[in-house]
């Protein structure tokens, strides 16, 4: 079996970390009693010991301050590490311990206690989270593993995480600055969803604490899992004359599952009446530019714009169809290229999972059916594959709306697979 990597290790621990807190949130109080571990052994503590402990940690009741998550952008990344043990108990001496390292890069450690509460008999104390907080005076690139190095070796499990300093929009709360537990993930300028505490010190003061609850990705290039495969999408190019009717019939296709654009000339000017009378064609003159579109050979129209001596474009049509997911692309390349079809491209159809919401020009874009999105695959993508697509959008107004998606690897450009 092969080995979970330290980030994988992580990001599970982060998971367990937020669910158990999003489950907190969604009580009406965020702590209404605590379990204690008792660890036993030992003397009773006396009470002037347990208070110089005690004074070294900074307490804080915290509730929901709002019904659910807003989004916020980080604005102030802070230079400094936070570790979030997964046991919400632990030994008076052992914070002592943690608190007092010292670690090279390292400033200050500091810790802090959400909701404490004491164990009467022995120097534990507990709390919704316990947080310790590694202030860098320098950050180089070994700092972190330092840091990790000392935890490892007074903590079982715990979950690393980075702060950062939002502004807080005036309809939400009143403006002003906000500190976040967040992901070591997120880089300033990101959009995150937040769920915000007041924060009452057990000291005096008050405020806002917020913790972040996912990082909501920047489009239009984004990562999914394939969900569903359908079927497979066709595409070609017609360079001339093609014989629509002999595709349709061999692929069984009514006239609606078949979409073709003929291929077209676009002269910028206005041809003279002898030359309109000599194109067989669908000739449409809007002010100074003629397009010319057909169903046949355009040597013959070619050489007619050559006489004219108008400056002049040619564009291929185009063909679009579905077609079964078990149907063979050799078949049907083969009879398109029979009737005036080339370039056949093919494309398998289905389903992703993606974000619920993503940000798009900076504004936030909801997504609908998000766990089965309509999308585009490589031929030899399965169902379970993990990929990057390129979201299709258009602007209505003020609204951003996604219809559709297409993956895209990192040797090819982004929006056409093949």
């Amino acid at each position: 079996m092969a080995k979970t990597s330290r980030e994988e290790r992580d990001a599970k621990r982060k998971q367990r970390f937020l669910v158990a807190m999003m489950l907190i949130v969604a009580a009406s109080m965020l702590f209404s009693g605590i379990y204690y571990i008792n660890i036993g052994g030992g003397p009773t503590p006396t009470g002037e010991d347990q208070t110089a402990k005690l004074s070294l940690i900074e307490q804080y009741n915290i509730e929901p301050a709002t019904s659910g998550s807003v989004l916020v952008q980080a604005s102030e990344m802070k230079d400094e590490l936070l570790a979030i043990p997964m046991d919400q108990c632990m030994s008076l001496d052992s914070i002592v311990e943690l608190r007092n390292s010292s670690i090279d890069g390292v400033e200050s450690v500091s810790c802090e206690v959400a909701n404490p509460q004491m164990d009467p008999g022995y120097s534990i104390i507990c709390g919704t989270f316990i947080m310790f907080r590694f202030q860098f005076d320098l950050n180089d690139s070994g700092t972190d593993e330092r840091v990790r190095e000392k935890l490892s070796n007074v903590l079982s499990e715990y979950s690393l995480m980075r702060g950062y300093v939002i502004e807080l929009d005036e309809e939400v709360l009143g403006a002003g600055e906000i500190y976040i537990i967040g992901s070591p993930e997120t880089k300033e300028g990101d959009y995150v969803r937040a769920v915000l505490f007041t924060r009452d010190l057990i000291a005096g003061g008050t405020g806002l604490l917020g913790l972040e609850e996912r990082i909501v990705p920047r489009g239009p290039y984004l990562p999914a899992t394939v969900v569903n495969i359908t079927g497979i999408s066709v595409g070609g190019s017609i360079p001339g004359e093609f014989n629509r009717q002999a595709i349709t019939d061999a692929l069984e296709l009514n006239e609606s599952e078949f979409n073709s654009q003929p291929p077209e000339f676009t002269v910028n000017g206005t041809l003279s009446a002898e030359s309109l009378e000599l194109i067989e064609a669908d000739i449409q003159e809007v002010g100074n530019v003629t397009v010319i579109r057909f169903n046949g050979s355009g040597e013959e129209i070619d050489a007619i714009l050559e006489g004219e001596g108008l400056p002049y474009s040619f564009k291929p049509g185009a063909v679009f169809f579905r077609a079964g997911l078990n149907s063979s692309t050799q078949n049907i390349s083969s009879l398109l290229e029979e009737n005036g079809v080339t370039n056949a491209a093919f494309q398998q159809t289905g389903q992703v999972s993606m974000p619920a919401e993503v940000i798009i020009s900076d504004r936030l874009v909801p997504i609908e059916n998000y766990g089965a999105f309509d999308a585009l695959f490589y031929m030899d993508t399965e169902v379970g594959d993990e990929i990057n697509i390129s979201l299709n959008t258009f602007t209505f107004g003020e609204q951003i709306i996604p219809f559709g998606a297409s993956e895209f690897r990192n040797e090819t450009s982004p929006s056409t697979p093949q």
